[in-house]
This record gives structure tokens, sequence and C-alpha cells, in this order.
């Protein structure tokens, strides 16, 4: 049994290689074409492959968080499960010139993310993001079984599937696997390589700041008003209270190209494909949970406030203003407590 679309391909070609050579673009129809060969058990679907890797991923992390306690087990995926995905669908287009640089892109950016998880402690026994405890906190969360419904449902489910959405361009390239390179890469490519240079700046000058902020490595003396603070408002965070938050979203809309190049950039069309959803999704969570992350550290740091004020959250813009201990406010320091952990 099957969908028009996919029967009418199967008449026309008699296999999934119709699919791959359809010059269609990639619309909601080829997308639920290609998962009910995921119902039938099909292994010939490469789209399928991800949706088990998904299915996996996320019983592992839901799972793992009931027996241990601790529901940080998606955060330590979060930098390696698109690439799995990605490498599955690169792989199952044999590598092809776009697929490849898509699959080396990841791998970079999985890595890197990995590393900096790593060195702030992430994948240390027993390591869980403060925001989790905070969260169990709340009155509709308390109850053990509405937080184990979250925690299925948003913590390992949704994040999982989030992960999942970004990675889909990569299935779209499948699908035009052998197609020429063309001037949409070359935007993606370039794209993507400044964002994860943004990103990855931002993250240095965070922790050379932490390390230096905690003792673990000499002070900046023109750092010195910002250790008294708390934060980080030098550098990229002059311009931005998030530049890697930025970075990263802007990482994930460049690999989004790639599915318009491999469509077609000169077709309307291929801009607006099933896959923007996730590019979209990514945004839309940095968007609820940067002012979740801020409110705790409000309270931690009394003039935080002080510099939302004057700082765009996401996008590196100029100051909006002088902040109160650029304008002869810095006896205001000697009153701030910066002994709170990073």
């Amino acid at each position: 049994r099957c969908s028009a679309v996919w029967c009418s391909r199967r008449a026309a070609g008699g296999s999934v290689a119709a699919m791959v050579t359809s010059k269609s673009s990639q619309t909601f129809a080829d997308l639920f074409a290609a998962l009910e060969q995921c119902g039938t058990g099909s292994s010939e679907e490469p789209l399928c492959w991800g949706v088990w890797e998904l299915v996996g991923f996320t019983l592992w992390c839901a799972g793992a968080a009931v027996a241990t306690g601790n529901y940080s087990h998606t955060d330590r995926l979060w930098s390696i499960t698109p690439v799995v995905f990605v490498w599955t669908w690169a792989a199952a287009a044999g590598f092809d010139a776009r697929t490849s640089i898509m699959a080396a892109l990841t791998l970079f950016w999985g890595v890197r993310l990995s590393y900096n998880f790593y060195r702030k402690g992430g994948y240390s026994q027993g390591e869980e993001d403060y925001r989790w405890a905070v969260l169990r906190a709340h009155p509709l969360l308390k109850h053990p079984v509405a937080w184990h419904l979250f925690n299925f449902l948003f913590i390992a489910g949704y994040q999982h599937f989030l992960l999942f959405l970004i990675a889909t361009p990569a299935y779209v390239a499948y699908t035009r696997k052998g197609e020429p390179l063309n001037w949409g890469d070359a935007i993606a490519i370039v794209w993507c390589i400044v964002s994860l240079a943004l990103e990855t700046t931002a993250d240095q000058q965070q922790w050379s700041f932490q390390e230096a902020k905690h003792g673990r490595r000499p002070k900046q003396a023109e750092a010195e008003g910002d250790y008294k603070r708390g934060f980080l408002t030098r550098g990229l965070f002059r311009f931005s209270r998030h530049p890697n938050f930025f970075g990263e979203q802007c990482v994930w809309w460049a690999f989004f190209v790639f599915s318009a190049a491999a469509l077609g950039p000169e077709r309307g069309d291929s801009w607006v494909n099933w896959t923007l959803i996730g590019c979209v999704l990514l945004s839309l969570l940095f968007q609820g949970s940067t002012p979740f992350t801020e409110g705790i550290t409000l309270k931690k740091y009394p003039l935080y406030a002080e510099y939302q004020r004057v700082t765009s959250a996401l996008l590196p813009l100029p100051r909006f203003g002088t902040p109160s201990w650029e304008a002869g406010g810095e006896a205001l320091l000697d009153e701030v407590d910066n002994n709170s952990k990073y």
C-alpha cells in the first residue's frame, strides 16, 4: 500500500531511484511519501534510517534520565546527533561533492562544540545543566508525573526532533545526489564558515574570561571591571549578550541554504522547502531559552540589567547607550557579589 505520490514515482521509475532523480521541489507531499516507507519497515529509504536513529536517541536519553536522575543526557548528545544524521544521508548519497562538504562542516561543528562542552565539565559524571533544576521547581512541573512527561516530550523528545530537523537539508541533498555545485552552495559554505568562526571566537572569549575570573589563569587588567561585575562585556560581548547563540543559529540557517542549492537556487520554491522548519524552530527555541537563562543570571549579577539595557540580546549591534560603569558608576561594583559559580 502506498501514497499516490509514491506510487506514481514507482510507476515512473520503479524504485527509490525515481525519488532521487525527481526534479520536483521537496514539498510536504515528498516528505510524507518518504515517511510512509518507514511505517512499512522499508530499509531502502534513507529518511527512515534517520527516523530510527531519532527514536533510538530519544528513548536512550529519556530512559537514562529516569535511571540516573540526571537530565542532561540530551545536552551531552547535542553536538553529536546532528553529525550522525548528516553522515547517514551523506553516506546514502555516496559522499558526492555537496554532501561531503555538508558532512565535513557538521563534523567540524560537532567536534568543536563537543570540546567546548567537555572543557566546561559537561561530560563529567553527575554534571547537569543548572536550568533543569530551576525548571523542576516550577509549580507546573513539581509533580513527578508532570516532570517525567516533560522529560520525555521536551528534554529528550522535542530537542532530538529539532536536532533531526536541522540536519534534514542533508537528506534533501541526498535526493539530488550528483547534482553539480552552484552559487547557492558558495553562499552556504561562506556563511557557515563565518558563523562557525563567530561562535568559536565567542566561546573562546567567554572561556578565557571565566577561567581568569575563577583564578585558573592570570587576569587581564583591562577586564577588571568585568571580573567585578561577574560577566563579560568586552570583545564580541560588547555588541551582543550572546554572540555564541547567534553564531549557532546562523550555522544552521546556512546549512539550510544547502537544501535550496540542491533543489536549484534560481527557483523561488527551493527557498521554502520543508527543511526550513528546522532552523525556524531552532531560532524560536533560542528566543524562549535566552530570556529564561537571563532571568537566572539577573538573580546572580545585579548589574546585568544595565548590560541588558545597552546591549543587543543576539544580533551583534552597536551599543544602545552608555552603561553606568562607563559613566562614572564604577563605585557600584564594590557592592556586587561576583563569587557565583559559572
